[in-house]
């Protein structure tokens, strides 16, 4: 049914639209309003988890190079006592 009245109610001008019609929009504003929030919530979300990915990414990379430093390190220790 509110499909079929959309045409009718968003295709008049705003000062030439019934009592109905102007409910009509009100009800199609509230509901972009309420879809807006939800896609907004879930765009937040997800740059949450791209925030926390990246903040972990770093904190991998920092171990990595910690790691082979320390390996470069071994290694030449491992060299010197050979000579």
């Amino acid at each position: 049914m509110l499909k079929a009245i959309m045409p009718f109610s968003l295709g008049v001008a705003h000062a030439e639209r019934s009592l109905g019609q102007h409910k009509v929009v009100d009800l199609l504003a509230t509901a972009f309003v309420q879809i807006e929030e939800g896609i907004t919530g879930r765009i937040a979300e997800a740059e949450a988890k791209t925030q926390t990915a990246g903040s972990s990414h770093a904190e991998i990379l920092q171990r990595k190079t910690a790691s082979e430093a320390v390996l470069q390190e071994r290694t030449e220790a491992v060299a010197t006592k050979k000579n």
